[in-house]
């Protein structure tokens, strides 16, 4: 999924974004993910990979959220509902996204996603 952080309660990408931002995108990416993990029954495996510290620090529970509580809350939710269903870990790179572990790989990389969002988004990709 491709995009700005959705901000309107209303509207069918919400995960709970206050307001846009680099620390709100990323863990609305990290949402993205978990929620991809909840809707695809499967028991493999998977690794979701993240370039922000603090997105995934939040989702843990490391770190307590001070704004975007809503958002905080729903990366939690959705990181114990996919802890439910099968083997996940959280792991640092500073290029990939999410790497699900299926007998074929798929790969969101950061910068492919800058260098392409915007044709995909003229092209109605998502």
């Amino acid at each position: 999924m491709l995009g700005p952080v959705e901000t309107k309660h209303d509207a069918t990408h919400f995960k709970g974004a206050e307001y846009g931002s680099n620390n709100t995108g990323k863990l609305t990416a990290i949402c993205e993910g978990l929620l991809w993990t909840n809707t695809h029954e499967n028991a493999n495996p998977i690794a979701i990979y993240y370039d922000s510290k603090y997105a995934a620090k939040i989702t843990t529970e490391e770190y307590t959220a001070d704004n975007n509580e809503y958002l905080a809350a729903t990366a939690r939710n959705l990181l114990q509902k996919a802890l439910t269903k099968r083997k996940l870990d959280l792991n640092t790179s500073k290029d990939i996204v999410m790497i699900p572990v299926t007998t074929q790989r798929t790969n969101w990389r950061t910068k492919a996603l800058k260098e392409n969002a915007a044709e995909q988004l003229k092209n109605g990709i998502t």
